[in-house]
């Protein structure tokens, strides 16, 4: 019994400290460094694209005006980038996997931004002419999205 009282009274004090706003100051020195990081370079992200398996006659070499769908979107990606930063890990005529991507903290109306609004911003771009490719969007959590591609 005195054991489980004593466990309770330090379950107790560990929960009275949880917020950040209760840690002694300097408690964790990284933290101010961690969120200038996020304020200046942006929020790290991961997009992938994937061609549905019945797209047609669609898929990352389709050309448009001379480009390649996959050169287009990795354009996009470049101009909606904090500062062009992004890694283009792998990539095929089906399917294409950006990791390292940093995207925006907040949106220009102040919202704080996922992988899933970035996704959407991409989305919205390919289903507009000259593309008009129907698009399916499965976000994972803050950090991932991946855009499906139909014809």
């Amino acid at each position: 019994m005195e054991r489980a009282v004593r466990q309770h009274q330090v379950h107790r004090e560990i929960a009275s400290i949880t917020l950040l706003s209760d840690l002694p100051e300097g408690w964790y020195p990284g933290q101010e460094h961690h969120f200038d990081d996020l304020l200046q370079n942006g929020r790290e992200i991961s997009l992938n694209i994937r061609v549905f398996e019945n797209s047609g006659d669609v898929d990352l070499e389709t050309e448009y005006d001379g480009k390649e769908l996959r050169e287009i979107i990795e354009d996009w990606v470049y101009e909606n980038t904090v500062e062009h930063r992004f890694n283009l890990a792998d990539d095929s005529e089906v399917y294409m996997n950006f990791d390292e991507v940093r995207i925006p903290l907040y949106d220009d109306r102040g919202r704080a931004m996922a992988a899933s609004n970035f996704a959407r911003e991409l989305e919205k771009y390919l289903k507009g002419a000259p593309f008009n490719i129907p698009i399916k969007r499965d976000n994972a959590g803050l950090g991932l999205a991946t855009l499906y591609l139909f014809k």
